[in-house]
Order: C-alpha cells, then sequence, then structure tokens
C-alpha cells in the first residue's frame, strides 16, 4: 500500500501496483515509513493518573467515608474536603498520597490499600 495524508491529517491508502493513482489527490502528501509505522501500530493508550474527583471518591468504601467523616481530625476532614471541592484528581499529586497518609495514621486504611487507591485508571 502507499499511504498519503491530506491537510487535515486523515490518512489515504492507495495500492500499490498504482491502479488506484488516478485518485490521489493532488493535495495529498505521502507518508514516510516512519508516519506508515505509527499510524499502523500507534502506542497502546497509557492508563491515567487523571479522574474526575466522582470518579475517585467512588474508590472509597462506605466504611471508609464513614470513618472519615467520624473521625475527629480536622486535617482528615480538610483533605477529603479538598478532594470533594476539586475538579480532578491527579494520582500523582503528592497532596493526595498526604490525604491518604492520614487516613493511614487514623487506622482506616493500610498501606495496602493506599497503593490501591493509587492505581491508575486502565487505558479505556
Amino acid at each position: 500500500m502507499k499511504y498519503f495524508k491530506s491537510p487535515a491529517d486523515d490518512v489515504f491508502a492507495y495500492e500499490s501496483d498504482g491502479s488506484q493513482d488516478a485518485w490521489i489527490r493532488p493535495d495529498l502528501v505521502p507518508m514516510t515509513p516512519e508516519e506508515v509505522e505509527a499510524h499502523l501500530n500507534p502506542p497502546a493508550p497509557q492508563p491515567s493518573t487523571i479522574l474526575s474527583s466522582r470518579e475517585y471518591l467512588m474508590r472509597f468504601t462506605n466504611a471508609e467515608y464513614a470513618a472519615v467523616r467520624s473521625s475527629d481530625s480536622i486535617d482528615l476532614h480538610r483533605a477529603y474536603d479538598s478532594l470533594i471541592a476539586a475538579q480532578f484528581v491527579d494520582l500523582t499529586d503528592p497532596a493526595v498520597g498526604m490525604g491518604l497518609d492520614l487516613m493511614i495514621s487514623a487506622g482506616i486504611i493500610d498501606a495496602d490499600r493506599k497503593a490501591e487507591l493509587l492505581q491508575p485508571e486502565p487505558a479505556a
């Protein structure tokens, strides 16, 4: 196959034998072998470390939620409230890990659960 790109980055493929050459528009540009390879074998989607606040908060069990809400720790309440107020949660943000560390110190979760809560969302 011969591969071409339009100015809008649309890809067109034509038979290598020249039987479709009359259909190749003048505005199409031949793709390099590297571009063809990337087009035919795109990289696998990467897991996402950015979640909506709702998506992230849904990871917590009812028992964990209740334990945070019944806690006397103002720091723990602030950390949880900041998750609620955020438009998104970045799992790589140190503040997220520190909030989970507060939950560990309060006995609400353990280190394994923290690791679960920090797992990226699988790629779609």
